[in-house]
This record gives C-alpha cells, structure tokens and sequence, in this order.
C-alpha cells in the first residue's frame, strides 16, 4: 500500500493505526540498538563478520563490487592528496570484505557474488564491454582484437582498488602500493587480452564449421583489391583504413565524447558567465585553504574532523560569495559594463572583432616584410658606395647613373631602384584610391619621393623608441608623400609678388588659413640636407619607408573595413534614431586631421559613432587615450622603466627563471595547447632557418610571437619585423668617433652578447612553443589568423588592454599579466580536458612513489617536517600531488633528496597562500601579493620585512638598504657586485667551505677550512654542485628530518613569542593610557586563542611525526628481519618520536592549554575561562 506520500516498506504498519506505529518504531529502534552494539563488539574484537549473517554478508560484497571503481578511484585521489583519513576508511572497508571471503561458511558465494557486481553493476566495467562488441564489427585481426582487450582490462586494473594488506601472486603483504597496483594492471592485461583471445578464437573456429569467413584473421595486410601498403611494404586488405587509428585508444574515446558532450558545453556557460565562473573555484579555494584548525574546547587540541568540516563550510561559503557578488554587480549594466571594462580583457568584442585585429598586424607586418626584404638585399649585393648612388638615383640628386661604372652595378643599380619604385607606387596609389591622397601630388613626387632622415634632426636614435612613436601616432598620410622641407607662414600678396624670395626659391601653397595667410613650404636645399646629416644609404631609407608605410597603409585599411560595418560604426544620422539607452553604447570618433593636411587622423571612421568597446580596443591597438599619456608623462615613464629593469633582473636576466619557463611551456603544450612535442622539434628546425624558411617568415609576418613579455612589458618593442628592419638600420647607422664614442660602442658591443643575449633567449623560449602550436594548427586545417591567435593565447599573451591590469603590472603587481592570462588558460583545460591534468598529476604522485619505493622510503616523515615552501601542492590545491618530488637516490652524506618543480608547472602557485612573518595581505594567494622594485624596497627599509622570505629584518635603515640592494641583481651562480654576492653565490660559497674537497672548491674558492655551511641552523647543508643546480633553477633539496624538526620548533617558538609580545604591548599600551581596558582585554583573548590554536597545532605535527618515525623503525626491523636474517636479534632502535632539546618550548606544559603565560605565571586555560566566564 502506498503512502500519502510515496512509497512506504510493506511491512510497516499503517498510520491510521497508532498502537502498531508505536510497536514498530520501538522495533526499529531495538534492531539500531542491536547494530551499533554489534558493531562496537566487532570494533572491540576487531572482528568486522562478528555475528554477521549470510544476509548482511552478501548486501555488502554487493555494495563493494558495485563501486569497486569508484573506491579505486578514491583510494588514488586519497594516495594523490594525502587525505589520510579518505585512505584509512577505504582500507577498513576492503579489511571487511576480505574477511567476509575468510569465513567458511559462505565466504565462497560472496566472493562470487562480489565478482557479479564488479562485472554487472559497476558502471565502469561497460565500457570495455560495449567496447568490445563495437569493435568486433571493425577489426578485422585477432591480434588486434586481443590487445584492444588487454588495453581496456588494464585500465579497468588500474581504476579498481588495490587491497593493500594482502599479499598478491608475486608482491607481499607489506609491499608499496606502487608495486600492488602495477601487479594488478599487469594481471588485468593478461586476463583481459586471453579473455579476448579465447573470445575471437571461439568466433573464428565457430565461423569455419558453419562456412563462413573467419572475423579475425591472424593477419590482414593482404589485398588483390588495393595499393595501399603498411610501412613495410606489405598491402592492406580493401577494407580497411590506417591501422593506426583502426583502434582508438580507450582513455582517447571517453576523453572525446567528455569534451563533445561535458567540456566544451561546460566552457561556452562559462565564458557567457566568466566572473562567476572565475569567482566559484577562487572564492571555494580562498574558503578552504585559509581556514584554521578548529581547537577542542575541552582538550584544547585540534579537532581534526571538525577542522575539515569547517574548510568545507568556508569552501561553501566562498563560492557562494564568488558566485553571488559578481552575479549581483552584473544586475546594474552601467555597474557590469564600467567593471567589466576595467578587468576584462576585450571586454564587450566579437570573435569577429579579435580577428580582424590580428587582420590588421598580418597586414602591418607583410607590407614592413616586402621593404624588409628589398633592404636585405640591397645590403647584401651593394656596397656604401653603390647604396649611396642607389640613393641619389631614387630621391632625383642624380638623374643618370655614371657610365665608368661597370654594366653589371649599374644594371643591379637600377633594378634596385626600379623594384622600390614600384614598391612605393604600388602603395602610393592605394592611398589614392581611398581618397587620401590628390593624384596630383602622387604624380608629382612618386618618381622621386624616398624617405629622408637626418641624424641631427632626430631625437629619437634609440630603436625602441623610434618604434613607439610610430606606433603612437596615428598617421593615415598622404603627407608622407610629400617632399621634406621647411615651412612657413606668408599673406597672399606676398607670396605672389614674383620678385619675392617665395617665388625665387619655389615655395608652394600647402594651406589656406582662416585668417587670409597661407602656410606654405620648399624643399631642403642639398647644403641643408648635408648640414643636418642626412642619411645618403639606400638600404636605410627603403627600411624607414618600408616601416612608416607598413604603420599607416595597414591602419587606414583597419579603419576601412570597420566603417563598413553597421553593427559598430554609425553616421550621425543613424545614431541620432537610436534610444538613449543605446546611444550610450556608442561614442563619438575625433575628426581631427593630420598636420598640413586634409586627411583625416581616423581615416574613415572619423567624425562617427562607434560601438564603446570596439573604440576602447583602437585606443589600445594605437596606444592613445588618457591612461597612455599618464604613462608617457615625464617622471611617470622613468618609474616605469625602474620597474621594467627590476622584472628584467627577476626574470630575462636570471637563469632559473629561463629554465622554469621552458619546463612549465613543455606541460603548457600539452596541457593546455593539446599539442605534440615533435611539433617543438620540427619548430626549432624551421627557425634555425631563419628567413629561408617560407613558413617561419610567414610566423613573423602573422606577428603572434610578438606578444610576450619581453616585448610587451619588460621593453616597448614593436613587431619583430619592425626590429628586423630597425636591426639593418641600426648596422648601417652613424659610428660615434673618440674616446666616448669607443668605449659606448664597446659597451653596447657587450650588451649585445650579454643582456640584450639573455632577452632574445627569453623570447625565444616562448616562441618556439608558439611556433610549434601554429605549425599543429595549420596541419590541423585551421586559417593563418585562427592558428595565429591560438599561438598567441596558449603561452600567455602580454598584450593586454584592460586597464586595472595595465595599471596593476606598473605599479604594485608587475607580474600580475602572467596570473590574469594563465588562469582562464588552466581553467579551459581543466573544464574541456581534464585528462591531461590528471595525466600530469599522476606523473608527479608517481615519480614520488618511485622514489620512495627506490630508497625504501615512505617519505612520511620528511613530509611532515620540511618547510611549507617545500611541501607546496600543484597549484596551490588541496587535491592534487606535492611538486617536491622524491629522488631515487640520496645526497653524498645519505640524507634523501628532492627535486622541487613547483616553478615548474604553468601558474604554480595561482592559489598558494605566502607564509612567513610578514606573509603579506590575508587572503590573496601569492601572485597577487603586492610586489616590485618600490613595494620590496617599501617592506624592506620601512617594515623591516624580507618581501622574499617574510622574515624580519633587524638592523638600521641603513641595514636593510643594503639588503634590499643587496637582492636586485639577477641571482646567477658566481655572481658578486658591490652590495654583496647574489643568493646563489652565497649558497655556493658556503657548500664549497664546508666540502673542502669539492671541484667547486678546488677550481674557484680554494677554501682550506671546513665548517657548517647550512644558511641557518634549521636547513640541511648541501653540497657545491647542489647549490649550483639550484642558482640555475633546478630546485634540488636535501632533507634532513632532525634538522627539519629543529626548524619546526623554532617556527612555534618565534611564533610563541611574537604573540606574548603582543600582549605585553597591549598591556603597556593599556598602562600608557593608550588603550582602554576593554580594548587590552579583547587583545589579550585574541592573542591567547592564538597561542592555544597554533600549540595545539604543533602538538598535532609532533604527534603524527612520533607515530610516523615509530612506524617507518617498524618498517625497518621487518626489512632486516626479512632480508638479513643472519643478523639475529636486532639491537633495540633508537630515534623515534620527538626529539628532545631542539623540540623544548618555553612556558610548555603536556596540555596545550596548561601552558603558563610568562607576564603573569598563570596558565592559559585559566584565564581563557575567566575571559570567557
């Protein structure tokens, strides 16, 4: 019968019958009653099938077999996190299941009945088994029908669980639980591919006795009927396609129909929502990871359950609000647009929109490559003389060419001339055609117009500079194609007074004025031109021609095809029809004009009304408005450029940083890029062919390796087909003469082949990754400018123009650009492919695993006691592996030896939070801790705190100016300045003192005297060639755990005492008169709960390290006991648990809560309850 309600068991009674409800609630509470004794019985004798009945036996092997992937699953994640407490309860469940096999009774059937389930009702397993039907209709070889068997089994194998506590066919009971998984997937294999086997051989041998063609030949690659040949030669049967992919991969196919169905629906609602897309995981992750412990109130321990409660309750709570607050901010559309504006990048922009940006630098730089590569040529088959005459023939100085030059130069000459005159009436005549231009001065000058530049005039000889300034100013000309000269202001009865100088020396009218004047001009006379240095190289002018066209040609096609397009420009007419409200989704374009001209600044958008967004996104690509005037400013440029040089010396300039940028673009290619690496390969072969590779100049035309941070913010670099043409500029240009001008030439001689050196290899470390994902693309069949934003995307562009991030990255976050764009490239492939980010999870869980395995090491115990900054998670997640990875083999003097890659891995430490003393602003995860050369030198000299480390800084100001000082250069190995030797070098010197046998020592320093040579008490000392490895970025770190527990308690103990400081200040500050009562009091209980929570935390770490060093001297006397029984009775062990002295801690009693307070003698626990009674 059913309820009012629903369904309701049939043997409970009926609601209208009170005295039978009664019965049968008391019933159900006896048989509760019954189970909780029962299993505290089982607890007690621990023996989990007391008084089980066969009943409760074969429910339970039935649930077990049901998520048996499930749990396997569990039990990786918990291996992989080190969530113990997820670990142990999987384990006490397998310890059940395996003794409900052990009884005699009816341990058989529930064997049987668990393998059912496994089989029938553990969703997983169907995925081979459709596999399998599926592909019986397409493969047509035994052989491969068997291994698509063996490969899904072993899949299957490795997601199940591994009982741990039972010996398998060759591993022991207490074996690793590497070494337990490996037999289990190697076992499936093998049980999986003879399954198969048998199962295609049935069919096979069934198939002959009725008549029929065998479905699984031993072999195919036989056909009368086709050409197609495998590698070998041998031919394919007609039938068939590429073996290769005849089979896919398992992982391969789930991880398709995932993105197809889950990823890519998952990433659309995500992008149509990126602010609470990004503020759910950041606001959950923030929530969880700086949760405190929560403290017993009775034992004033940690609650360790409670505390993992609370991380998921503040997790809650953080996502809510990361959900909640954008989602409420975007109700408001002038409060979503103004904010969305400021933070998002391309804000408010069509895919169609950040195509035709990319249009635009494709155009810019194939117009700059054609003068480009005329410029080349010219300088490689003439010399100065020849470019000289080249030059005078072109600009109309000489009308013919000398006849004593021999037929072949001046052939060359005048082809030359021919190919870069036709170079610049091919553009010349565009102009034209867009208006911009009269024909009547086209005609005029075309024949003899060449860019003039003259060395004295100039104020901008710096490359980079010169750069900038085209870029700036936006120059859709027409001027450009008149004669250089000298201007001037005339009335009109003047000017045409024919015996006046104006007529004489032949000035022409350039402009009427509003006031009756004209302003006119004449050409430079050739006494004038050699006064102000001119320029008289070819190959020079044709490059400055070839980059101003580039500039204004590709910019007045940009403005072109946007005034065409209704949806985003509109002519005053057309705005003046639209509702207020959707007129203040347009703005109004300058019609300023060029100087001396009528043509239009803005080309043919000028004077109309464009969309916001698409205005604000011509602003940055032409770096105009109010924010990059500020950053021009006098004063404002030079801070920046301080800044600029501090990111240089942290990042170009230092060789850890070189190697953690490559390392982190290998994971990024495959992570993120989907990528394979040979594509690196077949990169790196096409760009060490320079220009002679066709598809790497069509790179550097599509200009996407332009968008890294050497070029976008460490120097204000253009294309790099600009820099190429500047480059031949630069080898062509004026040779300072005298002592001065000698040594600047050496100096920038030295640069050149050092500094300058360390930036191109930078950028190429990002450029070869680029590189390779367009060349995948292309393969792929995606367009030039698809591929081109791709390359762009996937390893960080710097281009960036929301302009809280410009403004962050120059002042108080100078690598915030570096965050903003990673995050949403690891968030796409986190939601699309996840399967790659357990790929590299499970290499880094595993490598440690190995590690262990290969020193016989659980690793617990150095676990526990080294440094937070060495026990950080991949990315800063609770879930994912340690970056420091065990090694397999130990330092000289046996302590184990890690490797750390947190810098390793793209965005690292996006959401690890800074620890140390003064760790910075709560809450935020260390990229977005305020940093830089003024911040550092802020925190340094006035907070007295390392901004690396965190540590305090004792000392004068003076002090800790020269430790500020003391931190800017690059941190390269060797290096000294005159503040003191770099990090590295110091760490150098003091393994070479301590190892006075050492190559290093022996080579370099020379030290005759040995002695400690750890940076403190509390690190492990390291040999030369460790110390060396890490000033190059490769993060080794020996582990000492007694050393480590040492630098635990001094952490507690410096911790203790800063707190108690705080009272005794609150108490003179209260004494003084500065404070009142209540307000000492409040810091007081704070300052005390403080001291309980972080107390009972330690005392929670020495606990598990007692029991881990306890366990790990188990697991040693079962080693030798077991391997070396010759040995006989073992001598008892020392070591284990705590160790005393350097664990000793001031005012500590056994309970945390006894501890006495040193100002008044009196334990906390005391007046915690008077506080708080």
């Amino acid at each position: 019968m059913s309820s009012l309600f629903g369904y309701r068991s049939p043997d409970a009674p009926s609601p209208m019958n009170v005295e039978a409800t009664t019965a049968y609630e008391k019933q159900k509470r006896e048989e509760e009653e019954k189970r909780k004794k029962l299993e505290e019985l089982r607890v007690k004798y621990n023996n989990p099938t007391l008084g089980m009945e066969e009943s409760e036996a074969m429910e339970y092997v039935a649930a077990m077999g049901a998520s048996d992937s499930i749990r396997g699953l569990g039990q990786i994640f918990a291996k992989a996190t080190g969530w113990d407490s997820l670990d142990e309860n999987l384990k006490k469940k397998d310890r059940k299941l395996h003794a409900i096999f052990q009884n005699e009774e009816y341990g058989g059937k529930a064997f049987a009945a668990f393998l059912g389930t496994a089989i029938v009702a553990d969703p997983v397993s169907y995925v081979p088994v459709v596999g399998w039907a599926k592909k019986a209709k397409n493969v047509k070889t035994l052989g491969e029908f068997t291994k698509y068997g063996a490969k899904s089994a072993a899949v299957l194998g490795g997601i199940s669980y591994t009982p741990e506590e039972i010996p398998g066919l060759i591993t022991e009971a207490d074996d690793s639980f590497l070494k337990k998984k490996a037999e289990q997937v190697g076992v499936s294999a093998i049980a999986g591919g003879t399954l198969t086997g048998t199962l295609g051989t049935s069919a096979n041998v069934f198939s002959k006795v009725v008549g029929n063609e065998t479905p699984f030949p031993l072999s195919s690659f036989w056909s009368k009927e086709t050409g197609a040949q495998t590698p070998s030669g041998k031919k394919i049967k007609n039938n068939f396609e590429n073996p290769e992919k005849r089979i896919p991969n398992i992982l391969q196919s789930l991880n398709n129909n995932y993105q197809k169905y889950v990823g890519n629906p998952a990433w659309k609602a995500i992008q149509a929502n990126p602010a609470e897309s990004l503020g759910a995981p950041v606001g959950g992750l923030i929530g969880y990871t700086t949760t405190d412990s929560v403290i017993d109130e009775e034992t004033r321990t940690v609650d360790v359950d409670a505390t993992q409660k609370q991380k998921l309750i503040n997790a809650a709570i953080g996502i809510g609000l990361g959900t909640g607050v954008p989602y409420a901010l975007k109700q408001n559309d002038v409060i979503r647009d103004t904010v969305g504006r400021l933070i998002i990048n391309d804000y408010g922009l069509s895919a169609e929109r950040i195509a035709a940006r990319q249009d635009f630098v494709q155009t810019k730089n194939s117009i700059a490559d054609e003068f480009g590569d005329l410029t080349k040529r010219v300088i490689n088959e003439l010399n100065q003389e020849q470019r000289n005459l080249l030059y005078g023939l072109m600009t109309g100085d000489i009308k013919t060419l000398d006849k004593t030059l021999s037929l072949p130069v001046r052939k060359q000459i005048e082809a030359f001339n021919k190919e870069g005159r036709d170079l610049i009436k091919k553009y010349g005549q565009e102009f034209v055609d867009k208006g911009m231009l009269s024909e009547e001065v086209f005609l005029k000058n075309i024949n003899t117009y060449l860019r003039r530049s003259y060395l004295k005039h100039s104020k901008l000889k710096d490359k980079d500079a010169r750069i900038y300034e085209v870029n700036k100013n936006i120059r859709v000309i027409g001027d450009e194609f008149k004669p250089r000269g000298v201007f001037d202001e005339v009335s009109r009865k003047e000017f045409n007074n024919k015996d006046g100088i104006w007529q004489e020396e032949g000035w022409e009218i350039i402009k009427e004025l509003s006031n009756g004047r004209l302003r006119v001009r004449r050409d430079l006379t050739k006494a004038e031109r050699v006064d102000l240095e001119e320029i008289e190289d070819a190959a020079y002018a044709i490059s400055e021609t070839g980059r101003l066209f580039a500039n204004d040609i590709a910019t007045a096609r940009f403005f072109d095809d946007l005034s065409k397009d209704s949806r985003y420009v509109l002519s005053p007419e057309e705005y003046s029809k639209l509702p207020k409200a959707e007129q203040r989704k347009f703005k109004q374009v300058s019609k300023d004009t060029i100087k001396d001209t009528n043509v239009n600044k803005f080309g043919q958008i000028a004077g109309k009304y464009v969309d916001v967004n698409v205005l604000r996104d011509v602003k940055h690509i032409f770096r105009i408005g109010t924010q990059e005037d500020i950053y021009r400013a006098k004063g404002i440029k030079q801070a920046i450029q301080l800044q600029q040089l501090w990111k240089k010396m942290k990042t170009s300039y230092n060789p850890g940083t070189h190697v953690a940028n490559t390392m982190s673009n290998i994971m990024l290619l495959d992570v993120a890029a989907k990528t394979d690496f040979k594509y690196v390969i077949k990169a790196i072969k096409e760009m060490r062919k320079g220009d002679d590779s066709k598809i790497y100049r069509q790179a550097k035309i599509d200009g996407f390796m332009d968008s890294n941070l050497v070029n976008k913010e460490l120097n204000e670099y253009g294309s790099r087909i600009e820099r190429d043409l500047l480059q031949l500029q630069n080898n062509l240009g004026h040779v300072e003469s005298g002592i001065w001008g000698y040594t600047k030439n050496k100096l920038k001689w030295v640069k050149n082949y050092t500094l300058d050196a360390a930036e191109r290899v930078y950028s190429l470390e990002d450029s070869v990754f680029r590189m390779a994902v367009y060349m995948d693309r292309l393969d792929k069949g995606a367009s030039r400018v698809d591929a081109s934003l791709d390359a762009r995307k996937l390893f960080v562009d710097y281009d960036i123009s929301a302009p809280l991030i410009k403004g962050l990255k120059n002042s108080v976050l100078p690598f915030v650009s570096y965050t903003y764009r990673i995050i949403p490239i690891l968030g796409e492939a986190a939601v699309k492919n996840p399967v790659k980010f357990a790929k590299w999870s499970a290499i880094a869980w595993a490598a440690n695993e190995i590690g262990n395995e290969a020193m016989d090491d659980t690793g617990e115990v150095n676990r526990l006691t080294m440094q937070k900054y060495n026990n950080q998670r991949m990315f800063g997640m609770p879930f994912m592996p340690r970056t420091n990875i065990r090694l397999p083999f130990n330092d000289k003097d046996g302590q184990p030896m890690y490797i750390n890659m947190a810098r390793w891995v793209p965005g690292g430490d996006i959401f690890e939070q800074k620890s140390g003393e003064g760790s910075g602003l709560p809450l935020l995860p260390t990229p977005l801790q305020p940093g830089g050369f003024y911040v550092d030198a802020f925190s340094t000299v006035y907070n007295k705190v390392d901004p690396f480390t965190g540590n305090k800084i004792e000392g004068t100001n003076m002090d800790r100016l020269t430790h500020f000082l003391k931190r800017q250069p690059p941190n390269i190995p060797f290096l000294s300045t005159p503040a003191g030797d770099t990090f590295a070098t110091e760490k150098i010197k003091k393994a070479a003192r301590a190892d006075t046998e050492s190559l290093t020592n022996k080579l370099i320093y020379n030290y005759e005297e040995q002695f400690n040579t750890a940076p403190s008490p509390y690190s492990p000392e390291m040999s030369p060639w460790v110390a060396i490895a890490q000033g190059l970025g490769i993060k080794l770190n020996p582990q000492n755990p007694e050393i480590n527990k040492a630098a635990r308690a001094n952490d507690y103990n410096r911790e203790y005492e800063e707190l108690n400081k705080a009272i005794y200040k609150a108490y003179t500050d209260f004494s003084n008169q500065k404070i009142t009562f209540e307000e000492y009091e409040e810091i007081e209980r704070e300052k005390i709960e403080e001291i309980i929570r972080i107390s009972a935390e330690y005392d929670l770490l020495t606990s598990k390290i007692s029991v881990a060093e306890s366990k790990a001297a188990d697991e040693t006397t079962q080693f030798i006991q077991k391997y070396y029984p010759f040995y006989g009775r073992l001598q008892k062990t020392t070591g284990g648990g705590v160790v005393e002295g350097v664990l000793d801690i001031p005012y500590t009693a056994e309970d945390p809560a006894d501890r006495q307070d040193p100002n008044t003698g009196l334990p906390y626990s005391d007046q915690v309850e008077d506080l708080l009674g």
